[in-house]
């Protein structure tokens, strides 16, 4: 009888999340003496709050989807829905689901290893280009950037050829508008190109100083040491001098 009050808790409490239903009016429906029923089913308002909220958001995302959909797509849905039981179109809503778990696991550990720049990083390819980029030095920008300003300067020149060709004033001055464009970023490359070569000159320069100042430094640590030598070894001789003195003062008084 113990599990047969279980169930029609769950049942009540099942109930009740859906309408709020009392206790008694639900026992005078399903015909359940409401005096046994009420030393048996114990509800936990905490717990049934909570199916309740869970309840009315499920409801309410439903309607708020019904709402969204387009019309011309509701016969869709429906055809969906009706062959779910077709293999083919399970197995690709599977893989998608599959897909979506797998870039959100993805997305928690790059949370974890590249912070702020995991927002970015939505496949493993990213990352591999992410990796790739952090091991670049400054030279490898430089390079980089010389091939696009080659790749800038071979388009400009056909843009150049094509405006010398007979075409109309609408060609003409399409091909000017996007002429002008790759002038600008031409321009702009040649300034990233000089900026990137006067960084490397500072950063030759800085090693330099800082060989420099480390021979330096050891050279003065050196000289140090030697002095501290010196001074040791003429201790003695100093501390005869000072007995010398001494005794001296001594006779004479």
């Amino acid at each position: 009888m113990l599990n047969d009050w279980e169930a029609l808790t769950q049942r009540f409490i099942n109930e009740h999340a859906r309408n709020e239903i009392s206790v008694k009016a639900w026992c005078q429906q399903t015909n359940i003496n409401y005096a046994s029923a009420r030393r048996h089913i114990k509800v936990n308002e905490k717990n049934t709050q909570y199916r309740v909220r869970k309840l009315r958001a499920a409801q309410n995302d439903k309607c708020a989807l019904k709402k969204t959909v387009p019309k011309s797509y509701k016969h869709k849905i429906q055809s969906v829905n009706e062959n779910k039981s077709d293999t083919s179109a399970n197995t690709a809503l599977l893989k998608k689901l599959r897909s979506q778990k797998r870039v959100a696991s993805l997305g928690n550990q790059n949370a974890r290893k590249f912070g702020h720049y995991s927002t970015f990083l939505c496949t493993d390819e990213d990352v591999r280009r992410y990796l790739s980029a952090s091991t670049a030095s400054l030279r490898d920008e430089l390079n980089l950037v010389r091939i696009l300003l080659l790749h800038t300067m071979v388009i400009v020149k056909q843009i150049d050829a094509d405006l010398k060709d007979d075409i109309t004033a609408a060609q003409k001055t399409n091909l000017q508008i996007m002429h002008d464009k790759f002038h600008i970023h031409e321009d702009n490359q040649i300034a990233r190109i000089e900026s990137l070569e006067m960084s490397l000159l500072k950063q030759e320069k800085m090693k330099v100083d800082t060989e420099k100042t480390i021979i330096l430094t050891n050279k003065f640590e050196l000289q140090i040491d030697k002095l501290n030598r010196e001074v040791a070894d003429r201790k003695p001789i100093f501390d005869e001098i000072y007995c010398y003195i001494m005794k001296f003062e001594e006779v004479t008084d």
